[in-house]
Formats: C-alpha cells, sequence, structure tokens
C-alpha cells in the first residue's frame, strides 16, 4: 500500500500501519521473541509514538490539501485565491444620515463636530457623524442632516428607518436625533463559501463573455451582489451591482465586456418593505428584548437578499421563529405598499434591479 502523494491524491498512513511497522522495526532490532504484549512498555511506548505520527500524517493531508481552491480554508484559501488575483472582502460599515434638531427654546450655537457619535436606543449599533454642522436659532437653523458610518463594520449597522435615536456623545442643546432612511451598505468579512465561489467564477472564464463580468465584478473590493440581463435582439446588457467603486467597475466592465456588446450599468433602488408582527414572547424578558431581537433577525434576513430576490413569507417567518426570545409567531405581514403577504406560500416579488429594504417594522408582543 502506498501512502503520502499518490496518482489517487493523498493517501494518509492509519494508526493501525504505523504500529504495524513499528512492531516490525522493533523485532528487527531486538530480535522476534521482543514483548510486544498491550502490557509490555515496549508496546506502550510504540503506541505513544505511533499516536503522535498519526497526528503527523493528518497535519501532511491538510497541508496537502489546503493547496486546492475546493478545500482550502480560511489564510490558506486566501492564498490559493490571490494567485488568482482575488482578494477576500473585509467586513464594511454602513452609512447613512441622520437628521439632528435643536432643543426648543436653546439660544446657543450648537456645533456637531466630525465623530460625534449617535446611535440606536440600546446602542447595539453605533456611529459617527462623518462631516460637522452647526444648530443655532440665530441663522434659522434648526434642524441639521449630517452623514453618519458606524463606528464598527458589519451588517448589524444596517438598520431601519426610525431606528437610530440617540446621542451617544452627550450634547447640550439638542432636542431630538433620527434617520428617515435607513442606513445600509454594511458587510461582514466574506466567508470562505463565497470567496470559494468568486474564485471558481473567476478562474474558469476568460474575457468577453457575461461570466467573465459577473467573475471580475465580484472580485472587486466591496461589490457584494451583481445582476446582468441580456438582451440578445439589442445586444445589450444591463448590469446592477451592489458595492464598490463606480470607477473600479467601469473599467472592470470595459475590460471584460464582449466586443461589440453594449453594456449599461447602474446601482439597485430600493424597495421599501413594512412589516407588522406580533409574537409571543419568552417568559422572564423584557418587552423592549423580544421586539429588538425580532427587529434584528428582520434586518438580518433583508440584508442576505441579494438584488432582484423575492421575499418569502415563510423566510421571514422562519427568522423570527428562530429568536431565542419568540415562543410563537402570532400574526406576520409583508406589504411593498402595493403588495401583501400574510401566509405561508405568499412571497413579495422583487424587481430584478431592485434590492429590498426595511421600511417599518412594527413589533406587538402578547
Amino acid at each position: 500500500m502506498n501512502y503520502g502523494v499518490t496518482k489517487d491524491g493523498f493517501v494518509p498512513k492509519p494508526l493501525t500501519a504505523i504500529i504495524d511497522d513499528l512492531n516490525a522495526r522493533a523485532k528487527a532490532a531486538f530480535g522476534s521473541t521482543v514483548d510486544l504484549t498491550s502490557t509490555s512498555p515496549l508496546a506502550k511506548f510504540i503506541h505513544s509514538i505511533a499516536y503522535e505520527h498519526a497526528l503527523l500524517w493528518q497535519l501532511l493531508e491538510d497541508v496537502y490539501y489546503s493547496g486546492y481552491l475546493e478545500y482550502a480554508e480560511g489564510s490558506n484559501l486566501d492564498n490559493v485565491v490571490a494567485l488568482l488575483g482575488v482578494v477576500r472582502h473585509q467586513a464594511a460599515p454602513a452609512r447613512g444620515e441622520v437628521t439632528i434638531t435643536l432643543a426648543p427654546g436653546y439660544t446657543d450655537p450648537v456645533v456637531i463636530e466630525t465623530g460625534t457619535l449617535v446611535g440606536t436606543a440600546d446602542n447595539s449599533a453605533v456611529y459617527r457623524v462623518t462631516s460637522p454642522a452647526q444648530l443655532w436659532v440665530e441663522t434659522d437653523t434648526l434642524t441639521v442632516t449630517v452623514p453618519i458610518e458606524a463606528v464598527e463594520p458589519g451588517t448589524h449597522g444596517n438598520v431601519g428607518a426610525g431606528f437610530i435615536t440617540k446621542m451617544v456623545t452627550p450634547k447640550s442643546g439638542i432636542g431630538g436625533v433620527t434617520n428617515a432612511e435607513p442606513c445600509t451598505g454594511g458587510t461582514e468579512v466574506e466567508n470562505d463559501v463565497s470567496l470559494r465561489l468568486r474564485a471558481a467564477a473567476y478562474s474558469f472564464v476568460a474575457k468577453g463573455t457575461v461570466a467573465a463580468m459577473r467573475g471580475a465584478l465580484l472580485a472587486i473590493d466591496g461589490v457584494s451582489d451583481v445582476r446582468i440581463v441580456e438582451d440578445t435582439t439589442l445586444c445589450k446588457a444591463t448590469i446592477t451591482v451592489l458595492g464598490g467603486a463606480d470607477e473600479a467597475i467601469t473599467a472592470t466592465i470595459e475590460d471584460t465586456r464582449p466586443c461589440g456588446i453594449l453594456v449599461e450599468w447602474n446601482r439597485p433602488t430600493l424597495t421599501p418593505i413594512t412589516f407588522t408582527v406580533s409574537v409571543t414572547g419568552v417568559t422572564g424578558h423584557e418587552t423592549f428584548e423580544v421586539v429588538e431581537a425580532v427587529k434584528s433577525a428582520i434586518q438580518s434576513y433583508i440584508d442576505k437578499l441579494t438584488i432582484g430576490e423575492v421575499i418569502y413569507f415563510s423566510g421571514v417567518a422562519d427568522a423570527i421563529l428562530d429568536c431565542p426570545y419568540v415562543t410563537r409567531l402570532e400574526n406576520l405581514s409583508i406589504t411593498d405598499g402595493t403588495n401583501v403577504a400574510d401566509a405561508f406560500g405568499e412571497s413579495i416579488v422583487i424587481p430584478i434591479n431592485t434590492k429590498a429594504s426595511v421600511d417599518t417594522i412594527t413589533v406587538t408582543v402578547v
């Protein structure tokens, strides 16, 4: 039996074979009558050495397969895809805007410095102001809208309209803060499955095909989804790209598009979705804990949807029921303002070049 790298791949040497070989070496060194019964000191020593050898064989097998796209994990996968020019997407912070209001009767100017912190009521998501502004009654500036960015990258910063209500940085003269629109764009570090699929798509295509364009676009840092619609009659392709820098996207399309094909690209428009939920919470937990858990579960479900992906009633219901604070889903209604899904088997169809976003989530705990 051949072990190690063979024509059939890597074959690790099993523990029993290692013990047999060590026993044979012991007999060759000490004579055929040497005591190798299980209770003998030499046998115990051989078994200890054999166990360590078996671990080394397992490590050798791991090293062998770490060089293959299909099997590599973690930093080993990073090294493999780097040979293709593909880099793992890092976590990105959510971004949006908040409107800050001057407190009634406050007459002194209030400066909102860059770095001022705002957040959700429970501090589950905290954001920094990225551009300064000033409130002052004498200039009739009673409200200002400023851009914000999540302090920590990740999907937890993707919150719906009205979720940001707290001035984390205390400041006199502030009457209130809120976000009229959802905060979006927050992503987690790309997992191995997604990275492996992107690298596979990028590695098996050349330029001049739809697959080539999609693979190359997905390799751009910050791009999380790509939807391509072909019109063979007009020799045209329309590409919708979520994330990434405009310049990089334009350059990549020009570098990979088929010759003679008109290509237009755009950003997905957002389809705001309203959720109305009624649940039974776990005894012993405060109502606000249940409410926030349900809102977070719905937000996470929406964040994971791709461009044009349908919202299924069953998918949202499952996400809610997976909440540790929920024991029963009493009622669920999902609407885009025109269509309604309020029973299993129903769904909200999202236009092909748009992405679902959370408008409002109303949760009642019974």
